[in-house]
């Protein structure tokens, strides 16, 4: 093999010429090496691209002041810039299409299903975590969004922090629902800051309905006091009966709403004689009097049939002009039909 000679220049600045007997590569006296240029760096690179080769892929070696290896940019396959350990585990890449990806060697994580994190070269974030949260957003010192979501540059929605911690999710214009606002555990509507926005937000609308709503508690309706709450709405049947004698036929319905009652009745007597009906599907608070309309049904010498009701029970009454109620038994083949309100407790 042929002898490769190095032109030497010694002197205070030692260097190595080239054929034209120029300084190509200059080494001054604190070991800084100049490729083209006097050195300001270990090494200092001046005229066009530089490139690195290495016969095993890796082209360059980073490492520390005591030779210990930190890590490889290498390109292990074509048109790939990895980032490697000591170990040649590899950590990061860049793809041949550009995709950043750490983590993995997938530049799909979320969509393969694969832990990694991929920025893609289209501006799509991906992040895949097995086991923990995807990501973590932090804002320090004061109040406001946390993140910021827009379409084509202008804002269309944010999530952020109000009233020193408090969680809301608004959009550009009108706002949007805070948790915890006001107190522990509450859902509140609020404006694009966070704020509370009272009075101003419909749930749902004529075209756009909710189906169903579970409620344990009551709802306040046109006002905030004790006053307002409707804490109880019930339909129902209920199974009349009387004192004396049967019904041959009978439907009864109820619907409650808070504390008024309104039974619905629909009965033919079969046995007659009873002066009253019990079993009523709420207790009244008091004594109230009702009409009634019952065909078939003779009034011995009064204008009108009325019922009273006690408790769990009403009671038929006769009455006319100036005439005090008395006991009124039903006759039999009488069809009554009724609808009466009462208050329960």
């Amino acid at each position: 093999m042929a002898n490769t000679k190095i032109p030497a220049e010694l002197s205070s600045t030692p260097g190595i010429i080239d054929n034209s007997n120029a300084t190509a590569i200059t080494i001054d006296s604190s070991e800084n090496v100049g490729i083209g240029t006097s050195p300001s760096t270990k090494l200092h690179i001046n005229g066009g691209r530089s490139t690195f080769y290495s016969q095993d892929n890796y082209a360059v070696g980073v490492g520390n002041a005591a030779g210990q290896l930190g890590g490889y940019i290498g390109s292990p396959s074509v048109n790939v810039m990895s980032f490697s350990e000591p170990g040649g585990v590899e950590r990061m890449r860049i793809d041949s299409s550009g995709n950043l990806i750490v983590g993995t060697t997938n530049s799909a994580p979320v969509s393969n299903n694969v832990a990694g994190v991929s920025i893609r070269n289209f501006g799509e974030v991906q992040s895949s975590v097995d086991g923990a949260a995807a990501l973590y957003l932090n804002r320090k010192t004061n109040d406001g969004d946390i993140a910021v979501f827009r379409k084509d540059g202008s804002t269309v929605g944010s999530i952020g922090t109000a009233g020193g911690g408090a969680f809301y999710i608004s959009d550009a214009t009108y706002g949007g629902l805070g948790f915890s606002t006001l107190g522990a555990g509450d859902i509140n509507p609020v404006n694009t800051t966070g704020g509370v926005r009272d009075a101003a937000t419909d749930l749902g609308q004529p075209t756009a309905r909710f189906k169903d709503l579970y409620l344990s508690g009551g709802v306040y309706v046109g006002g905030t006091g004790a006053a307002n709450k409707l804490d109880d709405y019930e339909e129902g049947t209920w199974t009349p009966a009387l004192t004396a004698g049967t019904f041959s036929s009978a439907s009864a319905t109820y619907t409650k709403v808070g504390n008024m009652v309104t039974i619905n009745l629909d009965a033919v007597v079969g046995t007659g004689g009873a002066t009253k009906i019990t079993n009523l599907p709420f207790t009244c608070a008091n004594t109230v009097g009702c009409g009634i309309y019952a065909s078939g049904q003779a009034v011995s010498s009064r204008t009108q049939f009325n019922w009273v009701i006690a408790g769990v029970s009403a009671f038929f009454r006769g009455t006319g002009d100036s005439v005090a109620f008395t006991t009124q038994s039903l006759s039999s083949g009488a069809t009554i039909h009724a609808s009466i309100t009462y208050r329960t407790s």
